[in-house]
């Protein structure tokens, strides 16, 4: 399936879900549209310690880019990606490529499949999970 069919059937489908609520998300008074965020790694919260999960010669790995205040899209390692921030906050895989096979990518999938909510501030962007014991924390990318 073509990559902008997929896009534009997702985020009619985001739009259609969230008639009614305000998409726009502000932060001290910038738009999150066209920004980017790159996974800087997952964070224990009871010790603080952040695990990067990073793959070498792969500067788009776990990144994604803001096409409105509440959608945005990206890459794993070859899988692509859709974020939503309204109605539901979640990180989604939009294709199926079996890139799992890296402990890292794995830990990644597990952790998107349970984001129960999310918090933004001007730089850092952290999806959390396993009952907020743990957190996804991307960082803004500056163009």
């Amino acid at each position: 399936m073509n990559i902008n069919i997929l896009k534009f059937t997702t985020i009619i489908l985001l739009l259609c879900c969230s008639c009614g609520n305000k998409n726009e998300i502000d932060v001290n008074g910038q738009s999150l549209i066209e920004t980017t965020w790159k996974l800087a790694g997952i964070v224990d919260t009871q010790t603080g310690i952040l695990k990067v999960l990073e793959r070498e010669g792969c500067a788009d790995c776990y990144s994604f880019t803001f096409d409105t205040d509440s959608t945005a899209f990206g890459i794993s390692i070859v899988n692509h990606l859709g974020v939503s921030l309204r109605p539901i906050v979640r990180i989604f895989v939009m294709t199926y490529a079996l890139d799992n096979h890296w402990d890292d990518t794995a830990l990644f999938y597990n952790a998107i499949s349970s984001i129960i909510s999310y918090k933004l501030n001007k730089n850092e962007l952290k999806f959390y999970y396993n009952d907020n014991k743990n957190y996804l924390l991307f960082k803004s990318q500056k163009s």
